[in-house]
């Protein structure tokens, strides 16, 4: 695939997004509980198949079948692509910053957790994941390859199996408030879903 001005872009608001996350994580509260191993593997499994099908399918010569265009490439397709990647971002930044300290790459109980309901989270329980679904998403469109379109399924379910794991530690935490919070907010689309 060649570098055009789109997936420059594309690239741009990654590394945007991998740097932010970068930085943000240092701010974060220690952690008091872990999720098992286990549970863990059930998504970062997934995760990592996800993203390493797109990105093989970025790279036509290692797995050819992969980068097969299955979604056609047009200059709309792929600005399109590129808002709905910006617009993700946009989520999950917004979200990341609503979080705070509260924020953990694996599932953990941290030291003076809280549970966060503004921001996004006043109306999706799991707004970085709806951010990096439409991230992904975008991109997926932008390039339009079957590797980005299985990758997008591996990352949808790694999202799945990890907010459901999230969401049985909140109940322990808080048990009321959060079990109360979900039956007013819809896990990853308004109103929705």
């Amino acid at each position: 695939m060649t570098l055009t001005p789109v997936i420059a872009g594309l690239l741009f608001l990654w590394i945007i997004f991998i740097l932010f996350w970068k930085v943000m994580a240092m701010f974060t509260k220690p952690p008091v509980e872990r999720a098992p191993l286990a549970e863990r593997m059930s998504y970062n499994i997934p995760l990592f198949i996800g993203f390493a099908s797109l990105l093989v399918s970025l790279v036509p010569w290692t797995w050819p079948p992969l980068a097969e265009q299955i979604i056609p490439h047009t200059k709309y397709s792929a600005l399109f692509g590129l808002l709905v990647t910006a617009v993700g971002l946009g989520i999950a930044v917004w979200s990341r910053i609503a979080l705070g300290a509260n924020w953990s790459h694996t599932i953990v109980l941290l030291e003076r957790h809280r549970l966060v309901t503004h921001g996004p989270y006043a109306y999706m329980r799991h707004p970085i994941y709806t951010g990096l679904l439409l991230m992904f998403l975008g991109t997926v469109v932008a390039i339009g390859t079957k590797g980005g379109i299985i990758g997008f399924v591996f990352l949808f379910i790694s999202c799945w199996f990890k907010l459901h794991s999230e969401e049985r530690l909140m109940i322990k935490r808080f048990p009321d408030a959060y079990q109360e919070y979900a039956r007013r907010v819809k896990r990853l689309i308004p109103f929705f879903l």
